[in-house]
C-alpha cells in the first residue's frame, strides 16, 4: 500500500489540518455504519482534512460540507445508495461524488449516471494511476471526460487555506 498521507502531503498547494484520535474515527464509523478503508484511516489520523491543487477531501470536521459523515448521509438520501460506503470527495462539478467501500475501492457517482468503479484505493486514486473507469455493473463501458476534466491542471488555490492558517497560529 502506498503512503497516502506522503501522497496527499506532496500534492500541489496542499493544506491539512492536524490529525484525529481513534475514538473520533470509530465514532465517525458508527454513526454511518461503514468502516473506513486502511488508507481513508490513516488519511483521518494523520491529517483529518485536506485540500489541495483546487480539490477537497471530506474529512472529520465542524466545516459541515466538508465532513465526511453529514456529507454521505445527505449523497445517500439524494442519490439513494445503499451500498456501505462513505463520500471522500465532491467533484462539484454535475453532481459527480467519489465514494470509498472498506475494502478500498474508489467509485464515481453522478446523478441518471452509472457508478464507475475508479481505482482500486484511495492513493491510486490520487495519484492518477487509475485503470480506465470501469461499470460497476455488467453494462456496456461508456467514455468518461469527467476524470480529465476534473485532473486538469487547476491554478485554483486552496479554498480553505485562511481556514487552515487559523490553526496553525
Amino acid at each position: 500500500m502506498s503512503d497516502i498521507v506522503k501522497i496527499i502531503k506532496s500534492m500541489p498547494d496542499y493544506n491539512g489540518s492536524d490529525g484525529r484520535t481513534d475514538k473520533e474515527i470509530i465514532a465517525a464509523e458508527k454513526e454511518l455504519g461503514v468502516s473506513f478503508a486502511e488508507e481513508y484511516r490513516k488519511y483521518l489520523k494523520e491529517i483529518g482534512l485536506a485540500c489541495f491543487d483546487g480539490r477537497e477531501l471530506t474529512g472529520l470536521t465542524e466545516t459541515k460540507r466538508l465532513n465526511v459523515v453529514l456529507v454521505t448521509k445527505e449523497q445517500k438520501a439524494y442519490l439513494d445508495i445503499a451500498e456501505p460506503w462513505y463520500v471522500v470527495e465532491e467533484a462539484n462539478i454535475d453532481g459527480i461524488v467519489i465514494w470509498q467501500d472498506s475494502e478500498g475501492t474508489i467509485y464515481q457517482t453522478a446523478p441518471n449516471a452509472e457508478t464507475l468503479i475508479m481505482a482500486k484505493s484511495l492513493s491510486e486514486y490520487l495519484a492518477g494511476e487509475e485503470e480506465e473507469s470501469q461499470p460497476q455493473a455488467p453494462v456496456p463501458k461508456t467514455d468518461s471526460t469527467v476524470e480529465q476534466t476534473k485532473r486538469q491542471d487547476s491554478k485554483a488555490s486552496c479554498p480553505l487555506k485562511s481556514f487552515f492558517s487559523f490553526f496553525k497560529k
